[in-house]
């Protein structure tokens, strides 16, 4: 084989598997990204939960063929940690303002459009926006003061069941998933001797 013929398989083998791994890492319809649901917290606060179905109706497509069914299984607030967003100091007072993208989100262990899954949990699980982070706080003479932020959600865990047509019969799948909705930015504060060092993950 000439390496004119070698350069050419190389290239288009190249080419087919990034081709496979952009299909497999990322599903429009599963949204296979979001491995892991948040973590559990409790939250009295009801805050403004976004992508309610009363203000944002489904336009994207349902399932074909024969619905799918869902079982609720737990509802609780969970929250995803960003992280220390702002610092200032010595002394004084910090603030953090500013814009961060929100959204709410899902995963299913089986394959389920998120029309589907909208209208089992009751909101657009594919609905996203921005927010603004707004928080103030004085610091301790001495000391650098940082400024944390959470992503609160709204988490329904669900089972569900599809039914998937092969060669004239219906085949039976079952399966368990999560959906979140955003609802509000919880905010912590903490202090440190230098501003090369930041607090401890507050959720530890």
């Amino acid at each position: 084989m000439s390496k004119k013929l070698i350069a050419v398989f190389l290239v288009l083998s190249l080419v087919l598997s990034i081709s496979s791994f952009s299909v497999f890492a990322y599903d429009h319809n599963t949204n296979e990204q979001q491995k892991l649901p948040p973590k559990e917290i409790y939250d009295s606060d009801i805050g403004k939960p976004i992508g309610d179905l009363t203000d944002n109706p489904l336009f994207f497509k349902r399932s074909t063929g024969v619905p799918p069914t869902f079982k609720i299984k737990r509802t609780y607030k969970g929250y995803d940690w960003r992280g220390w967003k702002a610092q200032g100091g010595k002394g004084g007072s910090v603030s953090l303002s500013k814009s961060f993208g929100i959204s709410n989100g899902f995963n299913s262990s089986i394959s389920v459009s998120a029309y589907d899954i909208s209208a089992a949990v009751g909101f657009n699980v594919s609905y996203s926006t921005s927010e603004t982070a707004t928080y103030s706080h004085d610091i301790s003479d001495g000391k650098y003061g940082h400024i944390g932020l959470d992503d609160r959600f709204n988490v329904k865990e669900f089972d569900v069941t599809t039914y998937v047509s092969s060669h004239g019969q219906l085949l039976k799948k079952e399966g368990s998933g999560w959906a979140k909705q955003w609802y509000k930015y919880a905010y912590y504060y903490g202090e440190t001797d230098s501003k090369y060092k930041e607090p401890p993950n507050p959720h530890n």
